[in-house]
C-alpha cells in the first residue's frame, strides 16, 4: 500500500485529535483543585458510616428521588 505525504499528514492530524478527544474525556476536571474542608468532613463522616454498616443500598436511593 502507497503512502502519500498527505496521507500521512491526515493520519497524524486524526491520531491527535482522536487522543485529544480521549484526553478530554478521561481527565479529571478537578484535579489540582483543593479539597474543601466541607468535603473533608461529608468524605470522613461516609467512611465512618460505611464502616458501621450505616449505608443505603442504590435502589433505596433511586426510590427516593423517583
Amino acid at each position: 500500500m502507497n503512502k502519500t505525504i498527505a496521507g500521512t499528514r491526515t493520519s497524524n492530524i486524526v491520531h491527535r485529535q482522536v487522543a485529544a478527544a480521549f484526553r478530554e474525556i478521561l481527565s479529571d476536571p478537578d484535579a489540582g483543585l483543593e479539597f474543601s474542608r466541607v468535603a473533608g468532613l461529608r468524605l470522613k463522616k461516609s467512611i465512618r458510616s460505611s464502616k458501621t454498616g450505616k449505608t443505603k443500598g442504590l435502589s433505596e436511593v433511586l426510590n427516593k428521588y423517583r
